[in-house]
């Protein structure tokens, strides 16, 4: 897998792929829906390698549930609302700082978001990562570090 970074300066946004210049925009937007679209080509890719079976339920990232949920008005995709009662990230230290005051500190709270756009518990998670492929050997609980 390439190493991608993003530069941004104040007249344009830039993709260094490997330490040299691999796109340049003007558009700050544009050039980070574009970086976001590489990125998940790129996992897409990194899935295929280790032999992710992505037509299955697979976890996506941490997540850890909201102290109180979003107010949404308008439901995004009903079986997708999940995401108004969480907060995710890469890590849970990171949504635990990132969300201070907004997300419980319990162990109990703490999980994964899937590719079903679905909450489910460190012990789902688990079943779910060991059934798709995602990580090579059984577990009770499912850690951020088990996937990444």
């Amino acid at each position: 897998m390439y190493e991608y970074l993003i530069e941004i300066e104040s007249d344009h946004f830039l993709i260094v792929k490997d330490g040299a210049r691999y796109a340049e925009f003007i558009d700050h937007a544009f050039g980070l829906a574009c970086y976001n679209l590489l990125m998940s080509i790129e996992v897409e890719k990194l899935r295929a390698e280790i032999g992710i079976d992505n037509k299955q339920e697979y976890i996506l990232c941490a997540a850890i549930k909201r102290l109180n949920p979003r107010d949404c008005p308008k439901l995004y995709v009903e079986k997708y609302q999940d995401i108004y009662s969480i907060e995710v990230g890469w890590r849970h230290m990171d949504i635990l700082h990132r969300f201070t005051g907004e997300v419980h500190l319990s162990p109990q709270n703490q999980g994964f978001y899937t590719s079903y756009g679905r909450y489910v518990s460190r012990e789902e998670a688990a079943k779910i990562a060991f059934n798709c492929g995602q990580i090579k050997e059984k577990k009770d609980t499912l850690f951020s570090e088990d996937i990444y």
